[in-house]
């Protein structure tokens, strides 16, 4: 099978240049607004709306330069990036903040990046620029009208840039440490975009729907660069839209006929939690081939019991396709799919009691990647079913970070003892193990907790725990390590609905965890909703849950509960 672009020559320009060309009144993206409604853009409009924001760009901007874009999701999203494109400047996604914290992450990311121009909508423009005159550093970015970008001439000509130069910048998520700026460019992006393409086996008829948020890799490159690069439509949704209400994803995709969609494990979980089953009767699931699930450890159960509830409406488990990739690959490094899910049982010599017995497969390495597990203290190159650290090499894998040359010699070159000094690899941070070709992820290398001897991972901690009662908002909830009296001690944070009883609910947490793990948390600390940090994806952050707890800045539901006695001031 031939690529439809050549990742040695090509840039994401003539991708949308070409699309433009073949096929201008083909329908590339349909967004669907607050009430329900569609607004939509053919290849043709899209390529002359990044034209305008192109020609406006360029008067403030030169090739290479960064512009952060802080607007919704929609239709102004993809244009503004793909003005970013053509007039050579490096696109650098962004969340429109909404609480103080948000803000601090945009400032950290423009100061970082060193972004002049911010690209935002008229409603937003003046919060924001309020915002930037609170913040003590003097280097706040000039915000840009995409409104005003959107009106003049569309016959800006794109920047002259090669496969080699750097693309966008993709902020990490900052789940288990500040967020840095992923320098991705477009030879990257190429070889990525065809080896989904291949894995998904995407072409003109395929369709997709997607909720996942575009200023994320997954809800980006998978959910717009993709569909462009494979030439099908898209529906897109704003995230919020499906948090509040997942059925709405699931009735998109019936009304939509989507054959590819998908998200992180927990989205799956929402959909077995929150939708009745009844109340769909008039969804039909059948179009659905590609339900990919990445972007956190998969739970074998949610996979069987998505499954079994959503049958009757035309879903079938061959959909599911586990998948694993990181912001420093681009996307996607592995993937398997169109097959019954094959789980493994996790490797170690003390795995804890409730520990899930095996682990999902997630596919070989794609085309042209390399994937080894290897002992992040020696080095050396494990065998296989031998649990370490997941790194891999190719073509995928990012330049590095943003004006960070120490952290990417650690994180990007990276060689394993007694193979070829040229072999370097990316550190990913994950802990997996392979098993017959076939990729294992088990949790996060920082994450790991050992209580006297014994691996524990936070996931399996957090699912547990918030199975004990209805109160406990699932997802919503970590599990840490922290060093107290000399030793490491299990702390668990958890989400408590107003109406719940703490003390009932603590009591539950520490006889489950108990009688599943063997451990007895030295603290519980149960917050009201919302309280748990996350990243723009969704993920919790642990690493900032462990900050907050040793600081003490936690706000605990106002109802007492039995605890350990704690230090005043734990060390950390």
């Amino acid at each position: 099978m031939n690529p439809l672009f050549n990742r040695q020559r090509d840039t994401l320009a003539d991708v949308l240049a070409a699309r433009a060309r073949a096929a201008p009144e083909t329908l590339g993206f349909r967004f669907l607004g607050r009430r329900g409604e569609a607004d939509a853009i053919t290849y043709g409009d899209l390529d002359r709306r990044s034209r305008r924001i192109a020609r406006r760009l360029a008067r403030r901007v030169q090739p290479g330069e960064r512009v952060l874009l802080v607007l919704p999701p929609g239709l102004d999203y993809i244009a503004a990036f793909f003005g970013c494109i053509y007039a050579g400047a490096l696109a650098t996604p962004v969340y429109t903040p909404r609480s103080a914290r948000d803000f601090e992450r945009l400032f950290a990311i423009a100061a970082d990046s060193g972004a002049g121009i911010a690209l935002a909508n008229d409603g937003a423009i003046n919060r924001l620029a309020r915002a930037s005159r609170d913040q003590p550093t003097p280097d706040s970015p000039h915000w840009l009208s995409i409104e005003e970008a959107l009106t003049g001439p569309d016959d800006w000509t794109p920047a002259s840039r090669q496969a080699g130069d750097p693309a966008f910048l993709q902020y990490t998520s900052g789940s288990t440490a500040s967020p840095k700026g992923v320098v991705v460019t477009h030879g990257n992006l190429i070889h990525n975009l065809e080896a989904i393409r291949r894995g998904f086996r995407h072409d003109a008829g395929s369709r997709g729907v997607i909720w996942l948020p575009p200023y994320h890799d997954m809800g980006l490159i998978g959910g717009i660069l993709q569909p462009l690069y494979a030439s099908f439509p898209v529906t897109l949704m704003s995230p919020l839209r499906f948090i509040q209400n997942p059925a709405r994803w699931l009735r998109a995709v019936s009304e939509f006929r989507g054959s590819t969609s998908g998200g992180p494990n927990f989205a799956y979980d929402l959909c077995l939690s929150k939708i009745d089953i009844q109340e769909m009767a008039d969804v039909d699931l059948s179009s659905w081939t590609v339900a990919f699930n990445g972007g956190e450890p998969i739970n074998p159960g949610t996979l069987a019991a998505f499954s079994k509830k959503f049958a009757p409406l035309g879903f079938r488990a061959q959909a599911f396709y586990p998948c694993y990739g990181l912001a420093e690959a681009t996307l996607m490094v592995t993937g398997r799919g169109f097959a019954d899910f094959a789980a493994a049982p996790r490797p170690g010599p003390k795995p804890s009691a409730g520990a899930h017995p095996a682990v999902v497969s997630v596919g070989p390495a794609m085309p042209d990647m390399r994937v080894r597990i290897v002992d992040p203290k020696t080095g050396r190159r494990q065998k296989d079913g031998e649990e370490g650290e997941i790194w891999a090499a190719g073509p995928s894998v990012a330049a590095g970070y943003w004006d960070r040359d120490r952290e990417t010699r650690d994180t990007f070159a990276a060689r394993i003892e007694g193979e070829s000094a040229d072999e370097r690899y990316l550190r990913t941070g994950d802990l997996g193990f392979l098993k017959d070709g076939q990729l294992h992820v088990t949790g996060r290398v920082k994450d790991l907790i050992i209580i006297r001897g014994v691996n524990i991972y936070p996931h399996d901690v957090e699912q547990a725990v918030a199975l004990c009662d209805p109160a406990l908002r699932p997802h919503c909830g970590a599990a840490i390590s922290v060093r107290l009296d000399g030793r490491e001690e299990l702390v668990v944070i958890q989400e408590i609905e107003r109406r719940g009883d703490p003390a009932q609910a603590a009591e539950r947490i520490r006889a489950q965890l108990a009688d599943s793990f063997g451990v007895r948390p030295r603290d519980i600390v149960l917050i009201p909703p919302n309280g748990t940090p996350k990243t723009s994806s969704g993920k919790v952050r642990r690493h900032e849950c462990k900050k907050l707890y040793l600081q003490g800045a936690f706000q605990q539901s106002p109802r007492s509960y039995d605890r350990e006695p704690q230090p005043a001031a734990p060390a950390g």
